[in-house]
């Protein structure tokens, strides 16, 4: 970052973040600057040690104490509210706390907030469902555009539905961050809170327990897979089919295998395998379908697809040309 603006600069470090991706959960790569620090004390040192002008060093010590005196305005504020005492009152612990609204810069909740809640966790020993991590799955995000969705529009209705289908427990709102009129409607459709001062309610949700397994979704090829050449991309389209009366939520992320066979001129020559997690939530009597891109960039003319839930059982293939 140079006066304000990022320089898009491929580092060393990236070369790592390809061959091992499991070291993307650091998410922010600058901590690697440590390495950078090390290195460069260890030069200036040797530069240091070469200079015999000791008013030189001096003045080079004097510069660097100006340009590192911090300029930072600090604030303290309790991390325990009354209403993390009351939760923690009510011994639930490892039950799931989800407090709204989530981390939004834009809405003025800032990392000073999200820093309570995680402090205030060690406290109450509640799990946080939006607790900040290195690495956000992407059914975090997709629950959380659901949430605010509902409740910016005032749709608390579908919200408490979805609240029930997910694995949540306690339901906390921090009423400093909506008006007045968008907590009384809230009231209106969840009825009184088990908590409520001026900072915050709570609500009890009570879990659905109609909810169905995996083996009730019906998976299938929603298009035909074709290869888009200009961006050497295979692009697989499948359809999640719930034909039951209740709701599937993928609250244990489970997955389905696809292995992928190539063949060029009817011969065999190479496979992939690859796993895909099923919807977040797939309501009853709905179709959901999502579109898988892999890079593939070897020249193949037909294609098998076998597809394959956690027990290896297999629930679907395609053998076609492409």
């Amino acid at each position: 970052m140079a006066k304000g603006k990022y320089l898009e600069i491929p580092l060393p470090y990236l070369f790592f973040l390809k061959l091992f991706p499991f070291l993307h959960s650091i998410r922010l790569t600058h901590r690697w600057s440590i390495l950078l620090v090390i290195g460069l004390t260890y030069f200036s040192t040797y530069f240091y040690s070469k200079i015999k002008n000791r008013f030189l060093i001096l003045f080079i010590l004097i510069i660097f104490f100006l340009e590192t005196i911090p300029k930072i305005e600090t604030k303290k504020m309790a991390y325990i509210t009354p209403a993390h005492i009351f939760l923690a009152n009510k011994k639930d612990k490892k039950k799931v706390l989800l407090e709204y609204p989530f981390l939004n810069l834009e809405q003025g909740v800032g990392i000073d907030v999200e820093t309570r809640r995680l402090l205030a966790s060690t406290y109450h020993q509640m799990y946080l469902f939006n607790g900040y991590t290195g690495l956000f799955i992407e059914d975090y995000g997709k629950t959380r555009l659901r949430l605010e969705n509902y409740f910016l529009n005032y749709e608390f209705e579908k919200l408490y539905i979805d609240l029930q289908n997910l694995p949540i427990d306690y339901f906390k709102v921090d009423k400093i961050f909506f008006d007045s009129k968008t907590i009384k409607q809230l009231k209106n459709k969840f009825g009184q809170p088990i908590f409520e001062n001026n900072d915050a309610l709570i609500y009890k949700i009570n879990r659905n327990k109609n909810l169905i397994g995996s083996d009730k979704i019906k998976i299938d090829f929603s298009k035909k897979p074709f290869l888009d050449l200009a961006q050497g991309k295979i692009n697989i389209s499948l359809s999640f089919t719930n034909k039951t009366k209740n709701n599937f939520i993928n609250i244990n992320q489970e997955k389905i295998l696809l292995k992928l066979y190539f063949y060029r001129n009817n011969k065999y020559y190479g496979n992939r395998s690859i796993y895909q997690l099923y919807p977040l939530n797939i309501n009853a009597n709905e179709t959901k379908e999502t579109t898988i891109q892999l890079f593939e960039r070897k020249k193949f003319n037909k294609i098998k697809i076998e597809i394959f839930d956690e027990k290896k059982y297999l629930l679907k293939h395609l053998f076609t040309d492409i």
